[in-house]
């Protein structure tokens, strides 16, 4: 065991001469500070621009904000347009489900945070009887896609996308009639 100890020592003093080099320890000495210089230059210059973007982002996201408050001081999101085509089958089948939640949440069937995809189909199939196979199919769908690792065929999401119009179409004929009623009562 002295002897592997005795070699490891005799390769690390070899080595550290190496490193020194033939003008000594002052020269490393001199290279090493010249090197952390550049290193604390270089931190510096590096700390000053994000100190910069951050000023700039101070400025112009209250600004933003400003611009995109409503009258009535809602914020108003951002028009956001999305090409279906250029989403994967799996991410369109995301889709179709997901602005399913949303236009059912306008219309008053929210899903809370803590219910799972089956637990809201129960909340939906009572809401919307009339829609139930469809919303049944819709959230099977989904749950493949979300959670299995099975391939998302492109026909199979144009299945799902023929499934979410027909979803959709009842959402808006109930809201269409609910808009009535109410329109009647006045």
């Amino acid at each position: 065991g002295a002897v592997v100890w005795l070699v490891v020592i005799l390769v690390l003093i070899f080595a550290l001469r190496f490193f020194i080099g033939p003008e000594g320890l002052a020269v490393t000495k001199s290279r090493l500070r010249a090197l952390g210089q550049r290193i604390v230059a270089l931190f510096a210059r590096w700390w000053a621009g994000a100190r910069a973007a951050a000023a700039s982002l101070s400025i112009v996201v209250p600004r933003r904000r400003a611009a995109d408050e409503e009258k009535d001081g809602k914020l108003r999101l951002p028009w956001r347009f999305l090409r279906l085509n250029a989403l994967s089958p799996r991410d369109r089948v995301r889709y179709f489900y997901l602005s399913t939640v949303r236009r059912a949440a306008e219309q008053g069937t929210v899903r809370q945070p803590s219910q799972t995809p089956a637990e809201f189909l129960q909340d939906l199939e009572s809401t919307w009887p009339e829609a139930e196979g469809d919303a049944t199919a819709l959230t099977e769908a989904f749950l493949a896609a979300r959670y299995d690792r099975i391939e998302i065929s492109p026909d199979d999401a144009q299945k799902t996308k023929t499934v979410w119009e027909r979803v959709k179409r009842a959402l808006k004929q109930r809201q269409a009639a609910s808009d009535e009623d109410a329109t009647d009562t006045d």
